[in-house]
């Protein structure tokens, strides 16, 4: 990933006891005329046969592009849309799907949603992401040891469910390798940030065909950098050429607004004091009534341009007229993330054993983590005359510690702010004094972050092979059990609501500084001091238990061929648990924390579902150019119901 970019990449790559490795694309013409299950379909055929469309990259690719992640294989998917990953869904907000995004990537094949894309390792389904419960994290895919991927851009229900609606990404592992081999691999933008770093080792030892055994093991880490929005000049919002400008005026230095507080605060209309109609009302200066005044903005100041990341206010452009032509904004864009920093770290162990001539023991074992820093812009400071309640995590609801919020006059900040103001506005003389109403961004809190750590399993148990009374008709069998538990805590940025309005109100906090400028060490410490790092935000744990089974072969012959037949089952439980803060303190207005995405609402104590379904295949050869291939499954999901999924498609080949 470029990021518009040029890139350079650098790969070490040793191998040592290489003797049996073959690249994958000599492997397929070994297998050209050998009939191999190929995704979508329950029947093994020739692979360049069928009516699918699928694409196959193989791992030689995949090294050739420099692709290192299962995110980086989707985004070069023309067939893939925007979904749940680093870099589509990276908006400055916390809200809805994107708390399941934490750290998450994943497939969104045709448009359908992520959560009707089939993600399948080696055939078999993987644990959905442990706070979204309904989308798997590609992230818990051992890309190094994967010997080929096949995409299916077809809907592919009735062979392997509803949830295969948009389409099958199926990661096969390596089979039967022999050998070890390590690798590095750097890829470091040319313009700086977002670079990727990954390392991994694979050894393979024994031969199914020789010694009847093989051992696949395999250890890999990729570490994603961040890539901020202030490392790319094109990250610019400040194009109001092109219709594009910030509406926001809560800026470093901070915007004065007339609101309706409870007492005459420092841009209250003159005449008004005292009067309780007239206590917040914005003044009438220069024949206008005017409101959200930057003082950097008034004749004859710097300008907000002079500081860091800050412009004049768009009042043209958003609607708000000439009452707002003193405001200024700053650039929520160049400080948002382009790229989140992910750590992931992938343990995959494979046995296979031959038992007897026709049938093989296979055993997996697959554990990953992931280890996401999800960060934000900082947090917006508004005095409020709106919101007299805020409901906490219990539901219990009390009064909002930012109502009214002010800054006074004997805070640091004060006699600067309101001598520039008074200067260009004499007729405001009269409410110096009074504190000071504000919209700030707070740059010494931080930015919002929220770590994630996710740790995924899958244990397999498989056998597979020829069936002894049934002439040509293969088997495959396997018990699996797979889980992804999550966890999301509050990283910097993020404070305890009522302490933090103390330090603005006692004047501690100063939100009139200019760059170069830095609040008091007292500040800062007080700040630390009501620092919400660590709290939990929620965790989800999603857990898949699955049996499966699948015949296929010839059943009789047709002139034009064979008549091929597939029959299957499959039996799983699926349970998901989801709980927000549980911390019992979270029922107080002195532990609740400022603008932090909490989602108890959605707490979900435990639910399961089993799902039974049994399917069919069937191809018919009708002429040796026409073939027709019938499918259908039957699915009973306990608490919905029962949905029965047909298909039928054909290929012709003059």
């Amino acid at each position: 990933m470029n990021h518009g970019m040029k890139t350079r990449t650098t790969t070490l790559v040793a191998c040592l006891a290489a003797a049996g490795l073959a690249s994958f694309t000599g492997a397929v013409q070994a297998q050209a005329d050998q009939r191999i299950t190929i995704t979508g379909s329950s029947i093994k055929r020739i692979a360049t046969e069928g009516a699918l469309p699928i694409q196959v990259i193989t791992r030689a690719e995949l090294e050739r592009q420099g692709i290192v992640s299962a995110e980086q294989v989707i985004a070069s998917l023309t067939i893939n849309s925007n979904g749940l990953d680093n870099l589509a869904s990276n908006a400055d907000v916390v809200t809805g799907q994107s708390r399941g995004n934490n750290g998450a990537s994943s497939a969104n094949l045709r448009g359908q949603g992520a959560n009707a894309t089939l993600i399948l390792l080696n055939g078999r389904r993987i644990a959905a992401h442990g706070l979204n419960g309904g989308v798997v994290d590609l992230n818990q895919i051992p890309m190094a040891a994967v010997e080929r991927i096949e995409v299916l851009k077809d809907g592919a229900s009735s062979t392997y469910g509803t949830d295969a609606v948009g389409g099958v990404i199926n990661f096969i592992l390596r089979n039967n390798f022999n050998g070890l081999q390590a690798a590095a691999t750097a890829d470091v933008t040319e313009a700086g940030g977002g670079n990727i770093y990954r390392a991994s080792v694979v050894g393979g030892f024994g031969n199914l065909a020789g010694d009847g055994w093989n051992l696949l093991a395999s250890l890999s880490v990729t570490d994603h950098k961040k890539l901020k929005g202030s490392e790319r000049d094109f990250v610019n919002t400040f194009q109001p050429e092109r219709g594009l400008s910030p509406d926001t005026r809560g800026a470093p230095w901070a915007t004065l607004f007339a609101v309706n507080t409870t007492l005459p605060n420092l841009m209250t209309r003159p005449g008004g004091a005292g009067t309780p109609a007239a206590n917040g009302t914005a003044p009438i200066l220069e024949g206008v009534v005017t409101n959200g005044v930057n003082t950097l903005d008034l004749p004859g100041a710097a300008g907000c341009a002079s500081q860091p990341d800050m412009g004049p206010y768009d009042q043209l452009l958003w609607a708000a007229g000439a009452g707002a032509r003193y405001g200024c904004a700053w650039d929520t864009g160049k400080a948002a993330v382009i790229q989140q920093p992910v750590r992931n770290t992938n343990l995959v162990t494979r046995g296979s054993l031959k038992l007897g001539a026709d049938h093989t023991l296979i055993g997996e074992v697959l554990l990953g983590k992931s280890e996401s820093t999800k960060s934000f812009s900082e947090n917006q400071i508004t005095t409020s005359s709106t919101t007299a309640n805020i409901t906490l995590g219990n539901g219990t609801p009390v009064a909002s510690p930012f109502r009214n919020l002010v800054y006074p006059s004997t805070g640091a900040g004060y006699t600067r702010v309101a001598n520039e103001l008074i200067a260009a506005f004499p007729v405001l003389a009269g409410n110096l004094g009074n504190s000071i109403a504000f919209r700030w961004r707070c740059l010494a809190c931080g930015p919002r972050e929220i770590e994630t750590e996710t740790d995924t399993s899958r244990v397999l148990l498989g056998l597979e092979g020829a069936l002894p009374w049934l002439a040509g008709f293969d088997y495959r069998i396997g018990a699996s059990q797979a889980s992804s538990k999550s966890k999301s805590v509050l990283g910097s940025g993020y404070h305890y609501g009522l302490g933090f309005s103390n330090l603005i109100k006692d004047g501690t906090l100063n939100p009139f500084l200019l760059a170069g400028e830095t609040q008091t060490p007292q500040a800062m410490a007080a700040l630390e001091a009501v620092s919400a790092r660590g709290v939990q935000l929620y965790d989800g744990t999603f857990t898949i238990t699955q049996l499966d089974a699948v015949a296929s072969g010839p059943v009789f012959k047709l002139p034009a061929g064979d008549v091929l037949l597939a029959l299957g089952a499959d039996v799983r439980t699926e349970k998901y648990k989801f709980d927000g803060n549980n911390n019992a303190g979270f029922a107080s207005i002195d532990t609740w924390v400022f603008n932090a995405p909490f989602d108890n609402i959605n707490a979900l104590g435990g639910v399961k579902r089993d799902v039974r379904a049994v399917f069919g295949e069937v191809i018919l050869p009708v002429l040796k150019t026409l073939e027709v291939n019938l499918s259908a499954r039957y699915d009973d999901y306990t608490g919905f119901g029962s949905t029965t999924n047909p298909k039928a498609s054909f290929r012709f080949q003059p």
